[in-house]
């Protein structure tokens, strides 16, 4: 009794070139996705490392991050707040903040953020229900490093950055998928006229042979590969 093929040879050559594009593009995919991730967050912590280095550098004065389009240029679009704050917890200057506020009673300012910031940098990151944030408190001192002057404060909404990181993340996929997909059908449809349609003729004759039938005759083959010389 002869044994009937299950998978058909042009469906598992199949498979296996999708599995092999599969894992290629993933592993393409997470390097160039992580590599853009990066360089977002790069820019993100330029934007709030900028001012702070400006001011302790004296190129720009504290009362400029009160200003809207300085803060822009020097931060990006994201940021939302910046305050130039005395280590007792008084704003001098704000973007939206009243001088003269006490910095601790800010909402979702921790209490503790002056003092860690006190003898170098501190970047934290928060969120809220709806968004994300990066935050820097950068300490301005003086030459002969004593304690701070004051803390520069910047704060940043991370939220585009992570739906922009997230987005790309999707296309990628989506691309991989549609790829794998059109090339799956090609790869297919040609393996089955190369490999399996000439594989079955040769199937077809030799059971035919084995039933006795010794008049069937295939004929030369126009292509000269493995296939062809059997």
């Amino acid at each position: 009794m002869t044994r009937r093929l299950t998978i058909p040879l042009a469906v598992r050559m199949g498979l296996a070139v999708v599995l092999v594009q599969a894992v290629v593009l993933i592993a393409l995919g997470l390097i160039y996705t992580k590599r853009f991730a990066a360089e977002v967050d790069r820019r993100l912590e330029e934007g709030l490392e900028r001012p702070g280095a400006l001011i302790t550098q004296g190129s720009l004065q504290p009362s400029a991050v009160a200003e809207a389009n300085t803060m822009r240029q020097l931060a990006g679009d994201a940021v939302v707040e910046a305050l130039a704050v005395g280590m007792d917890g008084n704003v001098f200057h704000g973007l939206n903040t009243p001088s003269g506020s006490d910095f601790k009673t800010l909402p979702g300012v921790g209490q503790s953020w002056l003092e860690q910031a006190r003898n170098a940098p501190v970047t934290i990151r928060t969120t809220d229900h709806t968004n994300t944030f990066l935050i820097r408190l950068s300490p301005v001192i003086t030459a002969a490093g004593q304690a701070p002057l004051l803390v520069v404060f910047v704060k940043l909404r991370t939220t585009e950055a992570e739906k922009e990181k997230a987005l790309l993340a999707r296309r990628f996929l989506l691309g991989a998928l549609g790829a794998i997909a059109a090339t799956s059908v090609v790869l297919v449809a040609i393996m089955r006229l190369l490999v399996t349609a000439r594989v079955s003729h040769l199937a077809d004759a030799v059971r035919q042979v084995g039933a006795g039938d010794y008049s069937v005759r295939i004929g030369a083959s126009r292509v000269h590969d493995e296939i062809g010389v059997l």
